[in-house]
């Protein structure tokens, strides 16, 4: 059995739980309304469990964020050298999406925005742990196929940046503002289709 398929020992078990009541409640109450007992409450454990854990509430934040990107696969493992910088691209391309777009996601960008004059901490927290996370791994991408001489990109971190908001588009504009946008259509994977080919024309070496 893999890693990855492994059941979870009753430790691993407690600490999912704990992240997953955290955001939970972190979205729908407030970052600062929602208290480590309250966490614990909910997830059954004691506050002694929570911060054996995890140190702080910052702490737990963070793990949560973490622990969403590596979910979605956004890790080094996503891009796979046997196949074309195309092919890489599309597949980054969809599974960057599918997290930003996702509700959790959005959830916990209205949480940072709402707590922005309160907390302006709490939004360089998620800026650090998921939007820097990603932009450094497509940086790190973008710099080694620049070095192989399959693109041709003087900044890969200025680069990565314009790919990643290119792919966010309207979707995130309208899922924001409480809109419907569907990650399923043709149009949208049309879109991503058609933002990875013009990168890719503009960085061609």
């Amino acid at each position: 059995m893999s890693e990855h398929s492994r059941p979870l020992s009753r430790s691993e078990e407690k600490r999912q739980r704990i992240l997953e009541t955290a955001m939970d409640l972190f979205c729908s109450q407030g970052f600062a309304n929602t208290s480590m007992d309250a966490i614990a409450r909910e997830a059954d454990v004691s506050k002694q469990t929570i911060y054996s854990h995890f140190g702080s509430k910052d702490d737990l934040f963070v793990a949560a964020i973490r622990t969403k990107c590596l979910q979605a696969n956004l890790s080094e493992d996503l891009f796979n050298e046997q196949e074309s910088v195309g092919q890489q691209l599309q597949r980054f391309a969809r599974l960057f999406t599918e997290l930003v777009l996702s509700d959790d996601a959005i959830r916990v960008f209205r949480t940072c925005i709402s707590s922005a004059d309160q907390l302006p901490h709490l939004g360089q927290l998620f800026f650090n742990e998921g939007p820097m996370n990603v932009i450094a791994l497509l940086t790190l991408y973008l710099q080694r196929v620049t070095d192989r001489g399959e693109l041709a990109i003087a900044n890969p971190h200025g680069a990565a940046v314009q790919l990643l908001m290119m792919l966010m588009g309207e979707g995130h504009l309208r899922r924001k503002l409480g809109l419907p946008y569907d990650t399923q259509s043709a149009a949208h994977h049309e879109y991503l289709r058609s933002s990875v080919e013009l990168f890719l024309r503009g960085y061609r070496a």
